[in-house]
Order: C-alpha cells, then structure tokens, then sequence
C-alpha cells in the first residue's frame, strides 16, 4: 500500500479502538441487518476509494486505511455477536 508504513500502522490501530466502541453504539441504535448494511458500506467504500485514488494521493492513506478498517472490524465484531441475540441460551 503506498503512503508511509508507520502511519498506515497507526491508523490501523487506532481504528481497532474506534470501531470497537463505534460497533457497541451502532449495534444499540439499529437493527442487526442495518447495522451491517452500515459497516459493510463503509468498508466496501474505503476500499474502492483506496484502490481509486490511493497511488496518486499517498499522503492520504492513513485516513483512508483508518475509514476502511473502521467498517471492517466493526463488521467483524458484528459477525461475533449478531447469532448470540439470534440465537440465546436457554438455561
């Protein structure tokens, strides 16, 4: 990916601590599916836009990385606790 390494690093760190407070709010105010049209979206748009203009803009990578894994690891986070309300114990 272009754009300085460290910085893509960072940004994709921090936007494992946004995404996993953002995921919890999300997830309150939608329904499931909703909530996964959301993070889906977001994810599917900071990609092509990376693959769009991410070679001509470098400087603009850590933004767009952080955009992208925002979705991803919300959506991630999504896939981990959506069947437990759709499926609860019953003891």
């Amino acid at each position: 990916m272009p754009g300085e390494l460290f910085q893509n690093f960072y940004a994709s760190a921090f936007a494992e601590l946004i995404s996993t407070a953002l995921a919890g709010v999300i997830q309150a105010k939608f329904s499931r599916r909703k909530a996964f049209q959301i993070t889906f979206s977001t994810a599917v748009t900071g990609s092509l836009i990376i693959i769009l203009i991410g070679d001509k803009r470098p400087e603009l990578m850590p933004l767009l990385v952080l955009f992208t894994k925002v979705g991803i690891n919300s959506a991630y986070i999504f896939s981990w606790f959506a069947p437990i309300g759709m499926f609860p114990t019953m003891f």
